[in-house]
């Protein structure tokens, strides 16, 4: 994913204040000249830039424009119908989408012209069989195979290269998996089955000088409960507690980390800010917890309540509240909050400043052209998924 450093084009959606606790303002050279909340202050602390920023951050009134729609087709190239981060890349002016139905790669041109594709079913070299996570640098194109058990390699034009042993349990079809740039790839690390212990989680990078953890490696929150009512016993996620979301641009990874508000961002193996929003570090309550619950519209094991399940379970007391991450033009870093957290998009300067917020309606972005436009989820009436061209513009 490489964001440019020219116009922005894309934002992020929230809209009220928050307090900011930031470490590390040197992520890149030059930093953006908007205009910030004044009531901030910034310290330096061995080396490294500590700021805090109070509530009160004014709404950015920004808007969208729509302009090219890929994707909802019958049949043939375009015919994909879901889209997310993990299957959606970009280089120059080339857009890749896996078609995980199909088996393919397809490749479309800005402007949403067609221009290629490539790949197919199958267990022989270059095919594929379950397709979850698609990565494309300007050295190739990269597909994790789950079924496989590996990462398949492929040249911009679809010339198989061979595969890579995947090697960490992969998580589920939405998730991104890894990110390649330059030869080296960040993973989400994630523990096979164990017979000892709980399954733990990390990001590691991986690179010609050996494996960097960005983030350590933890255990799954999980608890086991019986549910008399249905004969079992289930083994379950803690309620609440979040899965891992990171976004890579050129080298520089945003991931979300632990509960609360709470990203950190790396220079590859080396921490260059992390921001924190302290009012979003509070414990739920068990009522917290269950309201929470309903309006994801949760149903637990034998179609529970989430009373139900809380009570048997228990719940993640400090869940996160950010949703999603993202790096887009002039490094700024983008942050979606939970929806019970207000769904808002939060937008930060490269230089961890925070700069405004855009309200929950407002498209999150899943990848960045080089010339600063995004590329935005669309659905239609039927809940079929397209990839949009947007630009955003800075009213």
């Amino acid at each position: 994913m490489s964001p440019p450093d020219s116009e922005a084009i894309v934002v992020i959606k929230r809209a009220a204040g928050f307090s900011i606790a930031l470490i590390g303002a040197a992520l890149l050279p030059g930093c953006d000249q908007e205009r910030a909340p004044s009531r901030h202050t910034v310290a330096d602390s061995a080396g490294v830039q500590l700021a805090s920023v109070e509530l009160g951050v004014a709404e950015l009134g920004w808007s969208v424009d729509t302009l090219v729609i890929i994707g909802g087709q019958e049949a043939g190239p375009g015919s994909f119908y879901r889209v997310s981060p993990a299957y959606v890349d970009v280089v120059g002016d080339e857009i890749f989408v896996l078609d995980r139905v199909a088996k393919r790669v397809e490749v479309f041109a800005s402007d949403g012209s067609f221009r290629r594709a490539f790949s197919r079913e199958g267990q022989g070299p270059g095919e594929l069989e379950f397709p979850v996570t698609l990565s494309v640098d300007r050295a190739g194109v990269e597909v994790l195979d789950q079924a496989k058990g590996a990462i398949q390699r492929f040249t911009l034009s679809g010339e198989y290269l061979g595969a890579d042993p995947y090697p960490f349990a992969t998580i589920h079809v939405e998730f991104r998996h890894f990110d390649v740039f330059e030869g080296d790839r960040t993973l989400w690390r994630r523990d096979r089955r164990v017979t000892d212990g709980e399954r733990k989680d990390g990001l590691v990078l991986q690179s010609d000088d050996g494996d960097h953890f960005l983030v350590t490696p933890t255990a799954s929150p999980t608890r086991t409960a019986e549910y008399p009512e249905c004969g079992m016993t289930y083994t379950i996620r803690l309620p609440l507690s979040g899965s891992p979301s990171w976004f890579q641009s050129d080298g520089v990874v945003a991931v979300r980390s632990g509960g609360g508000y709470r990203v950190e961002v790396f220079q590859g193996a080396q921490l260059a800010g992390r921001i924190t929003a302290p009012e979003y570090d509070r414990e739920f309550t068990a009522a917290d917890a269950v309201r929470a619950l309903r309006s994801r519209e949760y149903v637990g094991p034998c179609n529970t309540t989430p009373a139900e399940v809380v009570a048997r379970h228990g719940y993640d007391p400090n869940p996160p509240a950010i949703a999603g991450v993202a790096i887009g033009p002039r490094g700024r870093i983008w942050v979606k909050r939970a929806e019970s957290a207000g769904g808002f998009v939060d937008v930060f300067t490269r230089g961890f400043e925070p700069l405004g917020s855009l309200p929950s309606s407002f498209p999150f972005p899943i990848a960045f052209l080089d010339d600063g436009r995004a590329l935005i989820e669309v659905r239609d009436a039927m809940d079929v998924e397209r990839v949009g061209v947007a630009r955003i513009r800075e009213n």
